[in-house]
């Protein structure tokens, strides 16, 4: 094996965690460049950011201070959504080339609160956190969609100001009988689509039904309640990746 050749290698390995690879981009076939590649790259989410935001993403992936985000942008393309580090320039840039041009991801700075006084907490579950602002003091207890599986996270409008708070809960399923209900605090994980009948979602509530016949008036037709971009938050509260002063 040749030196150049170890040295790839050394790279690969190298760079494996954080979903780098590297490509020959040469007619020859022995010039390697680094490019960025994404486990989740065939979702909605990723298959536009290895599109769209490709330059940003490989710039990332170069930049020593950009390239520890790398594995939740990862998350962000499978989940939609996703809170990093955009402390740095490049990913600064890639956060704002994926809200800009991917409309089926959302990125949020992980940072966005620092400085504020956001103290968060978990209740009896690990299914749900909460956060309240102007506590007198900030924790660094992460309640975000990165760190919470399945998650929805829900805001007051006026958050972060004081005496807001915000949620972020695992969005569940329970079964009742030839329906089923999903919502960030639905007892159980049944599984909630069209297989058990109709579906309909409003802000806050889905549910399916299989003696229903169509959606009623407000509620739109959906095919699974499971997941959390359905359900949605309150008619008094923002969807948000993020309610910690951090997430690093």
């Amino acid at each position: 094996m040749t030196a150049r050749t170890l040295a790839v290698v050394a790279l690969a390995a190298a760079f494996e965690a954080s979903c780098i690879f590297l490509v020959d981009q040469s007619p020859s076939g022995d010039q390697f460049t680094q490019a960025c590649g994404l486990a989740s790259a065939t979702t909605t989410c990723g298959a536009c950011m290895t599109q769209s935001c490709a330059a940003e993403l490989t710039a990332c992936c170069t930049d020593t201070t950009c390239r520890d985000v790398l594995a939740q942008v990862d998350q962000c393309a499978e989940a939609g959504a996703c809170v990093f580090d955009m402390s740095s320039a490049a990913a600064a840039a890639l956060g704002k080339c994926i809200d800009a041009k991917c409309t089926a991801c959302s990125a949020e700075p992980a940072n966005a609160f620092d400085g504020g006084q956001v103290y968060c907490g978990f209740g009896s579950s690990t299914t749900s956190c909460q956060c309240s602002s102007g506590e007198g003091f900030t924790n660094a207890t992460r309640c975000d969609v990165t760190s919470m599986p399945n998650a929805i996270c829900c805001a007051d409008t006026i958050w972060p100001n004081a005496g807001s708070s915000c949620t972020c809960s695992s969005v569940t399923c329970t079964s009742y009988g030839d329906s089923c209900t999903c919502g960030p605090n639905e007892p159980g994980n049944a599984s909630c689509n069209t297989n058990v009948g109709i579906c309909c979602a409003n802000q806050g509530f889905c549910s399916c039904d299989s003696a229903a016949t169509q959606c009623s008036s407000g509620t739109t037709s959906v095919s699974d309640c499971s997941l959390p971009d359905v359900v949605g938050c309150g008619t008094s509260q923002v969807r948000v990746n993020n309610c910690s002063a951090t997430a690093n």
